[in-house]
């Protein structure tokens, strides 16, 4: 699967993400009222999860849930790109982006990957972020997060 993204694929991942709002936990809003996302991997298959928020400050955003779900169902399955939205109505004029440390998750998902020689080092992951109404933006992994952590040791 090629990393250059089409305008129908990038719309069919954000519809995917939307749709996965309605399972959104999110004590502080409203059912169905919460953040979504879908990630696509280079054999083509999508995964798509919505953010889990819980009072104790445990939960997930909506794209590491995404991410964790692709790699358990093949961890050697690299994800080509991530497409996020809200379903909030707080949010609908907003394009929904991940925060820092989900974007670390990913460049993570990376150095695992090229760690273990199943991607080569230029890799990118293309983040989608997107609106209800399916407009987007999209950039790079390496675009949005230009000094990931990595360990010292790499070896």
């Amino acid at each position: 699967m090629p990393t250059d993204l089409t305008d129908e694929k990038c719309r069919e991942l954000l519809q995917k993400a939307l749709e996965s709002t309605v399972n959104s936990e999110d004590l502080w809003l409203k059912s169905g009222e919460g953040s979504g996302a879908a990630v696509l991997t280079r054999s083509g298959k999508i995964y798509s999860a919505s953010q889990k928020s819980r009072a104790s400050g445990g939960g997930r955003h909506a794209e590491a849930l995404a991410l964790d779900i692709a790699a358990q169902n093949n961890q050697k399955d690299p994800v080509v790109a991530v497409a996020l939205v809200s379903s909030n109505p707080k949010a609908r004029d907003q394009f929904w982006r991940a925060c820092g440390h989900c974007r670390q998750e990913y460049s993570d998902h990376l150095l695992y990957l090229r760690k273990n020689k199943v991607i080569e080092e230029d890799y990118d992951i293309t983040f989608i972020f997107g609106k209800p109404n399916l407009d987007y933006k999209t950039y790079k992994l390496s675009e949005l997060l230009p000094y990931a952590w990595e360990p010292a040791d790499k070896g």
